[in-house]
């Protein structure tokens, strides 16, 4: 498990941030991917 986990180390951007973003701000960059990648509705 550890060689993904290093695998992912570099990609892991904000845990690694001593200056918290808050959700604010980062709200409307994660809307925007999910509205690109996923569909409005969800089929069960």
């Amino acid at each position: 498990m550890f060689k993904w986990v290093n695998l992912f180390n570099p990609y892991d951007l904000y845990s690694k941030n001593s200056i918290s973003l808050g959700w604010q701000k980062l709200k409307l960059y994660y809307k925007d991917l999910v509205a690109k990648y996923l569909p409005t509705t969800i089929k069960l």
